[in-house]
């Protein structure tokens, strides 16, 4: 990854005086944001249950969680407009952005665009009577044809029923911002309260029938002209044409309407699509149901080498994924799939036989934002094949495929197969599957590839993302496999020089882990780009999770490389921080506090890990389980049931126990220290620390450690984060 023309490097140089300061005000903000739930009693049991914590008076009585709907630590974030040129900070995203946006004329250069206005009311409408519109249609398609390279169009409130596709030409569409009768031009006002409704999607797939099951306001506004202009495909009918929506002519397979498990998006941004398309303020809703195992299945919002700005949209209850970006491929194969219950119906896609990135023709970089992505069936937001999609301040949660959650992909956003987004300012929460995934894919070539990669899915590009400042929770209901569960879960992905880079973000209340390293999508010998995982877990704050906060697990597949540095990891079911299985790589400057079971813990990997000013205190085990030798400059404070200053603080009986010798640790560091820290607030769960405190110059320069991380200055604090 190359610094970005637009944006500073990411992987800069941090300073950790400066990264105090920050801490300082972010932990200001960030200390008054929790409300409490009910927790057990303390206990030191290897049976721990779930909130059995030791020493209330230290710890606080009841686990933390975030009330977001009143106190969001990103809320001043949450309606800025990114740049129109933000791409994703790699080579070959920004490679394909200039190549995209120089293949047709930009819209400044053009002259004579026009203004269109669809409206159902037609000449009545007060709009066409009282403004100056170049032409007037009734339905949104029909617009799109006529309309030259970058008009714009004008769509009124009201409910339109039909597909939308853009091709060859650049179209900039948007929800009129006056009202039903044109007396208040109040289109940009948000929704104070828009409740979205769960229902039944499998019983309404199966009859027909919308039974809400729950309801609930989502967390961000949408804009009024946004909940007034809905593109749907509802009128529902029951049969083998199931999600029938607009008139078909009956058993006419190339009637586009019409077809057996694999339908044309509602809105298809075609190939070579560029940022000069605009798609705002709509609600898409009650596409038609996708067979997911047919290649080339529609999604609702479809960018297939499209890269159109995606932006104010609500998009539910639809019968694939919400968002779905991929490149397209120059080289395929038609396919008719079968159709047992009525052969009439059988509708041509296509095959690929060759996803290497030779064959791509364009790699999508659409700018999706502000969006509210819900009880879709698959995912939220979704980044395949080679997508280098931009996602910034959507909210994506209760995303599923009905009865089959463990079969079918279901993450709030995904990531796989060559992508490389940069996802910021997410709400994610309440998905099947993982909330944020970072994945190779699952199908990576079996061994056969290797002697003719023409004939199998050959992704011969690693997945990579940069994955900042989202919040992340509630996450995993769905009965799948490990990797699949979570709050941030990465495997088989990064670089050596290019790891994922996941980086501020507030990750709580995952069914397992909250950040999860692992590495199943990985290996060669298996046809995969590569052997091991390597990432950043840099600055974020993990809580309240069902397992451990941060965990970095390999496989025989190879090892998983993560430097984690400057977290908060507290409250957590497991360790704090946890290196299990074949990884390697360093824990820096992290607070590891209340965990039930260690802090900090490597029992399980064979490699040594560095280990250098942390702060693991209270703990229900022990602060660090290290049976290495390179950890020292910690400060471990009444972790193993030892008080916050033991009788004699350097007694070996204390500092054995709180580096768990007796559970497989090694003796501490001949620098570690071992007293009350003095955070300001611990009770509040702020883990700043007080001008007192021990830690203030007692760490030690980590830059010879990583080259990613430069110290500046001569203070160096045990524990002081927050990038």
């Amino acid at each position: 990854m190359k610094t970005s023309k637009h944006y500073s490097n990411l992987y800069a140089a941090v300073s950790i005086p400066v990264i105090v300061a920050r801490q300082m005000i972010f932990w200001t903000i960030i200390a008054c944001l929790f409300m409490a739930v009910s927790c057990g009693s303390s206990s030191n049991s290897d049976s721990l249950q779930i909130g059995e914590l030791p020493e209330a008076e230290y710890c606080g009585a009841e686990a933390p969680e975030l009330e977001l709907a009143t106190a969001d630590p990103f809320a001043d974030l949450r309606y800025q407009e990114p740049a129109a040129d933000l791409v994703s900070p790699f080579e070959a995203c920004e490679a394909a952005y200039d190549e995209l946006m120089s293949s047709r004329v930009a819209c400044d250069l053009v002259s004579g665009r026009r203004t269109l206005l669809v409206s159902q009311q037609g000449e009545d409408d007060p709009r066409w009577q009282t403004d100056s519109f170049d032409d007037l249609f009734s339905n949104i398609q029909t617009a799109i044809d006529d309309a030259n390279h970058c008009d714009t169009i004008i769509v009124r409130p009201g409910t339109y029923q039909e597909y939308l596709r853009i091709a060859d030409k650049d179209v900039q569409i948007f929800s009129d911002t006056w009202n039903e009768d044109a007396t208040s031009e109040d289109g940009n006002e948000r929704v104070d309260s828009y409740t979205a409704e769960n229902i039944d999607l499998l019983h309404y797939y199966e009859t027909g029938e919308r039974n809400v099951v729950k309801s609930q306001q989502t967390y961000r506004k949408p804009l009024k002209r946004t909940v007034r202009t809905i593109l749907q495909g509802g009128g529902f009918e029951e049969g083998p044409t199931l999600g029938e929506t607009i008139s078909i002519v009956d058993g006419d397979a190339s009637d586009p309407n019409a077809g057996c498990g694999n339908r044309r998006p509602m809105v298809d941004f075609v190939a070579g699509t560029t940022r000069n398309t605009i798609f705002d303020g709509f609600i898409v809703t009650l596409m038609p149901q996708q067979d997911h195992t047919i290649p080339g299945h529609g999604h609702t919002l479809q960018n297939r080498g499209g890269s159109p700005i995606i932006r104010h949209n609500v998009i539910f209850n639809n019968g694939s994924t919400g968002v779905g970006v991929h490149a397209n491929f120059i080289d395929t194969t038609p396919l008719t799939p079968s159709c047992d219950s009525d052969p009439s119906l059988e509708q041509e896609t296509f095959s690929n036989g060759d996803y290497r990135n030779s064959n791509v023709q364009y790699r999508p970089v659409p700018l999706i934002y502000d969006n509210i992505s819900y009880q879709n069936n698959g995912l939220g937001l979704g980044n395949n094949h080679y997508s280098c999609a931009v996602m910034i301040n959507n909210e994506a949660f209760w995303n599923a495929v009905p009865g089959e959650e463990d079969a079918l992909q279901s993450p709030g956003i995904g990531t796989r197969h060559g992508a490389k987004p940069y996802l910021e300012y997410n709400i994610v929460y309440e998905n099947a599957w993982t909330g944020i995934a970072v994945h190779q894919g699952y199908l990576q070539p079996a061994s056969e590839c290797a002697d003719n990669p023409q004939t199998c899915n050959h992704i011969d590009e690693r997945t990579q993302a940069v994955v900042l400042n989202n919040i992340v929770f509630d996450n995993g209901f769905g009965e799948t496999a490990i990797e699949n569960q979570g709050g941030i879960g990465l495997d088989g992905v990064g670089l050596p020089d290019e790891p994922v880079l996941v980086k501020g973000n507030i990750v709580y209340a995952s069914h397992v882990t909250g950040i999860g390293v692992r590495n199943e999508y990985a290996g060669e010998a298996r046809g995969f780009v590569m052997d091991d995982t390597y990432a950043q877990i840099i600055g974020n704050t993990v809580f309240s999770n069902a397992n451990q906060g941060i965990g970095c697990k390999g496989s025989e597949n190879g090892t998983s490389h993560c430097s984690v540095v400057g977290n908060d990891t507290y409250w957590n079911t497991g360790a704090g921080i946890a290196f299990n299985e074949s990884s390697s790589g360093n824990m820096l400057n992290n607070v590891t506090a209340c965990n039930s079971q260690a802090g900090i813990t490597t029992l399980k990997t064979e490699n040594e890990i560095t280990i250098v000013n942390n702060i693991a205190y209270f703990n229900v085990l022990a602060g660090i389980i290290d049976p290495g030798l390179e950890h020292d400059y910690n400060l471990l404070s009444g972790n193993n049931d030892q008080a916050v200053v033991c009788v004699d603080p350097q007694a070996e009986a204390c500092m054995k126990k709180q580096y768990g010798v007796e559970n497989g640790g090694s003796e501490p560091g001949s620098h570690d220290i071992f007293v009350d820290p003095l955070f300001n607030s611990p009770l509040q769960y702020d883990y700043t620390l007080q001008s007192t405190s021990p830690c203030i110059d007692a760490g030690t320069d980590i830059s010879s450690y990583t080259s990613d991380w430069v110290m500046q200055g001569s203070a160096f604090d045990c524990g002081s984060h927050e990038m």
